[in-house]
């Protein structure tokens, strides 16, 4: 049976890449510190990687926008990710194995440690042949539990069902791009065995403001929407060429739908 490793397997969208792989008939082996600190992938010395037809590296200290922007907690983002970057990175990049690296739609848009840490890894992993990036946008499409590391589409599920409202941590006017988790599954498996050495957009349609967002959510629940009162900041990000081959199939609609279904 043919395997694949997956770094990072029991995070937001590892979980469901594992599943996806395992639906295809894969053997997966996911490595994350979730399952003891012997998996610490900031020292970790990964064993018999040739036997593997690829590596997905998804691991990374993140979160959605309340983690990423959160001051306390920027010393240790860029410790744990500079970290992780620097371990596994020259074991990867000396071998033979196929991997992809998930960078994202705001490396290098802002000094936070995500963005700069994820900027640092796009300029050193374009160096190894046999690496591929995948440029991730906002990703959704399952129920997470709240807390300062949830993403904003199950944050408003959450909130939606549980209370009857959707409160937004700014005015909503920043826009975002979004794209179902299932479509991203199936733009990593493309990538993985195809264009190593190159880094492409995994996106979905056209910018929708997380106002918008919050309004299709209440559409489909009776949800009354309260706008924060802080200014959101739209990033403006150069579009880098899709998956070739790759098209995303659900749509923000659809996609908030079967999340409300599913809760």
């Amino acid at each position: 049976m043919k395997k694949y490793l997956v770094l990072g397997g029991s995070g937001f969208i590892g979980r469901e890449l594992i599943k996806y792989l395992e639906g295809k008939g894969y053997f997966v082996t996911n490595i994350d510190l979730q399952m003891g600190a012997e998996f610490d992938l900031n020292s970790m010395i990964l064993t018999d990687i040739d036997g593997y037809e690829g590596c997905f590296f998804l691991a990374w200290d993140v979160g959605g926008a309340k983690y990423i922007n959160q001051k306390d907690s920027w010393k240790s983002q860029f410790a744990n990710n500079l970290s992780i970057l620097n371990n596994i990175v020259p074991q990867l990049g000396d071998s033979d194995l196929p991997f992809l690296y998930v960078t994202s739609q705001l490396a290098g848009v802002d000094s936070s440690p995500y963005s700069l840490s994820k900027l640092i890894a796009e300029k050193y992993l374009r160096l190894f042949k046999n690496c591929v990036l995948a440029r991730q946008w906002n990703a959704y499409g399952t129920i997470e539990a709240v807390s300062i590391k949830s993403h904003v589409i199950s944050d408003m599920v959450f909130q939606a069902i549980k209370t009857g409202s959707i409160r937004l941590i700014t005015d909503g006017s920043e826009k975002r791009r979004f794209v179902h988790i299932s479509d991203i599954c199936s733009a990593y498996y493309s990538l993985i065995n195809n264009n190593l050495g190159e880094i492409y957009d995994v996106r979905n349609g056209e910018y929708i403001s997380i106002y918008d967002v919050a309004r299709i959510v209440s559409s489909k629940t009776g949800a009354h929407v309260i706008r924060g009162s802080k200014k959101g900041v739209t990033h403006n990000v150069m579009d880098l060429p899709l998956v070739p081959g790759w098209t995303p199939n659900i749509s923000l609609t659809d996609g908030v739908a079967s999340m409300i279904e599913s809760f």
